[in-house]
């Protein structure tokens, strides 16, 4: 939906208009003020809504503002603000820091892991990444895994089965295409099948295919997954995420006056297992002089084992209010 959202207002609107297409935002962070002694205490996109005309920052009113209506005229539409990737909750006992989560997942920021260790500083406008660089470094592997591969013809239903496969512990499909592969990559080689350069070749890739295909054995789906969040490689994603965040926290203090300090809880989903709040064994990690606390608010999903009962994974209803602060209802 962020994608959409940045093609209808960057780019759609502004051709409309007959203006040249604008580069995109890649991060608008929300904001949630609730310390007794602000002046603007509630909800703001910092350089949106606080402008004199938000019209001339946001473009106009997006398509989600049609998907619900409020009151009983038809014609009323509703008052849509998007944040992403980060909403920052301060209140006068914490700072919270709201987020999806999907860049702790090895997919959805491997782009940014990768260019960043060849690119290195040229990737970087700063001392150090913020976030809407992450965001905009892992756009392509995202797009594509979203609307990109959903609208990819016959090949969208061939990666499902392969996804689907895969999670089932099933590659016959996958060796199959594997060793179709290997067949074309054959056919590039300009080396006779005597030549030594062509059995290293071979293997080469007969090494590859069984690490890809070892690798595969051990996957255990993230949506399901307990440890999730304490294994090493995550901890590093979500070290990288909260320090790109703190850049993007430093430039709205600076620049708005926000005085946001830094989150010491995070909630966030996409792993489908509910962590609720004030959970005694909620998972924590020391990020400089910073111990953040995680929670999760679970993925409402069933999960439908191959050959056994379906079953529900739990969730989390985070809520706050004024007086008691934060607070979780669990669902199982």
């Amino acid at each position: 939906m962020w994608h959409t959202v940045e093609h209808q207002i960057n780019i759609i609107y502004q051709v409309g208009k007959g203006r040249p297409a604008r580069q995109f935002r890649w991060s608008v962070p929300g904001f949630i003020e609730d310390r007794k002694d602000r002046k603007n205490r509630g909800f703001q996109l910092p350089g949106v809504t606080d402008v004199v005309n938000p019209e001339e920052v946001i473009g106009e009113k997006i398509f989600l503002n049609y998907i619900t209506k409020s009151g009983d005229d038809p014609k009323e539409e509703t008052n849509f603000y998007f944040a992403y990737p980060n909403l920052y909750f301060v209140t006068d006992k914490e700072s919270v820091l709201l987020t999806h989560g999907h860049y702790l997942e090895a997919y959805w920021s491997m782009m940014g892991e990768w260019v960043m260790k060849i690119g290195q500083k040229d990737l970087r406008t700063g001392d150090a990444l913020d976030l809407w660089e992450l965001v905009a470094i892992n756009f392509p592997p995202c797009q594509i895994a979203c609307s990109g591969i959903g609208q990819a013809g016959p090949l969208t239903g061939v990666v499902r089965k392969v996804q689907r496969e895969v999670k089932d512990q099933e590659l016959d499909r996958v060796e199959k295409y594997l060793n179709r592969l290997d067949d074309e990559i054959d056919k590039l080689t300009p080396y006779r099948f005597y030549d030594p350069r062509e059995w290293g070749i071979d293997l080469g890739s007969k090494y590859l295919r069984k690490k890809i295909l070892k690798k595969l054995k051990g996957f255990k789906d993230t949506r399901y997954s307990e440890d999730f969040i304490v294994k090493k490689e995550v901890q590093d994603r979500f070290r990288n995420f909260y320090e790109a965040s703190w850049v993007e926290i430093s430039k709205l203090n600076q620049e708005h006056g926000l005085n946001i300090p830094k989150p010491h809880k995070v909630i966030f989903g996409h792993t489908h297992r509910p962590i609720k709040w004030n959970d005694a064994e909620a998972p924590t990690q020391e990020i400089g002089e910073t111990q953040v606390t995680l929670y999760n608010t679970g993925g409402w999903l069933w999960r439908q084992p191959k050959g056994g009962q379906r079953q529900f994974c739990g969730a989390a209803v985070f809520t706050y209010d004024p007086q008691h602060g934060f607070t979780s209802h669990t669902i199982m």
